[in-house]
Order: C-alpha cells, then structure tokens, then sequence
C-alpha cells in the first residue's frame, strides 16, 4: 500500500488545534480604545457640568433657610443613608444685584427642618420616579459594559466555536472521501497482485 503521507495530492494537513491562537481584530481594538475614551470623556464633561454647582454644608445650608435665601430647593429623599440630598438655587447678593446661584446640600433632615423647609413656598419634596430614574441612571454603565461585553466576545466566542465545528465537519468529510479512494486504490493494487 502506497504511503499518503509523500503523496503530494494527498489530503491537506488538519491544523493543530493547539498551534491555533484566538486572535482579535483590530477593527475591535478599536472599538474597545473608543468605548474607553468616550466613558472618559463623559466623566470628564460630567464632572465639569456639575462644577458650576456649589456644595453646601449643614450649616451653610441651614443659615440661608433661615435668611429665607432659598430661591427654589427640591428634596431628595432617599432610602439609602441618613443624609437627604437637596439640590436648587439660592440667592447671592453682589452689591445691589441679587443673582441665582445653584447649590447641592447633603443634609440630615430633622423633623424641625423638614417641617421648616416643606412650609417654604419655594420648596418641594422631590418625586419617588426620579429616585428610580436616578438608580436606573446608576446601573446604566454597568448595563453598557454588559451589553458591549455579550456583543464583542460572547458573540465572537459563540461564532467561532460553530466556525470550528463546521470546520471539523469539513475535514471529516474530506478524510471520508480520501479513505474511499484509498480503499479504492488498495482494490485496485489488489487486483493488479492477483493479475501478475
């Protein structure tokens, strides 16, 4: 029986699965340098959107409700901590000029307190859908990330395990074939032994 192995038209070599590596392409290198740089941006402008607002303590806070200073103020209650968010405008006095500026305060709310600040007109207690909008806002990035991860990898890994499986469906019809023809070919050498 003649060798297959020296035979040049024979079946192409399987690859050695253990010689394969995982390559990414760079067109998701890319994508992933983008994905980095754009959350990095928006933290950045975030931080500066938020800059102009200015942060009151207790105290500060407390001596310009009792100056009745407070333009507008929303309360934000919250489930999370004993401090309450409050977030609105307080006027500034600049020589003759009263201007709005806009402040943040994390306070503890005491009953006195709150009782003093929900009888201010200018003053509401914040809406139960913003605190969910606010958590959905928080768990936004993590579902981004999640998103991005099942798009790029999950995707790719999934892809290239039915690649590989067709793969190996393909050489096994192809090594199918070239046993019938080495059977043949025995048959034929076979039969040409018997005629000699």
């Amino acid at each position: 029986m003649p060798d297959m192995s020296s035979n040049p038209s024979g079946p192409p070599p399987l690859p050695d699965p253990a010689a394969q590596t995982f390559r990414i392409p760079a067109r998701t290198w890319i994508t992933w340098l983008l994905i980095v740089v754009a959350i990095i941006a928006l933290s950045i402008l975030k931080n500066r959107m938020n800059s102009d607002v200015e942060r009151l303590s207790q105290y500060r806070f407390e001596t310009l409700v009792d100056q009745g200073m407070i333009a507008h103020a929303v309360i934000k209650y919250s489930n999370q901590g004993s401090l309450t968010k409050v977030v609105g405008t307080y006027y500034k006095m600049q020589g003759d000029e009263k201007t709005e500026i806009s402040f943040e305060a994390s306070v503890r709310l005491t009953y006195d307190l709150e009782r003093k600040l929900l009888t201010l007109p200018q003053v509401e207690p914040g809406d139960a859908s913003m605190v969910w909008f606010s958590i959905l806002i928080s768990l936004l990035p993590f579902l981004i990330v999640g998103a991005v991860i099942w798009f790029f990898f999950i995707r790719r890994i999934k892809f290239a395990s039915r690649k590989g499986s067709e793969d190996v469906d393909r050489y096994d019809k192809l090594l199918d074939k070239w046993e019938e023809q080495a059977k043949r070919m025995d048959g034929v050498l076979d039969r040409m032994e018997r005629k000699e």
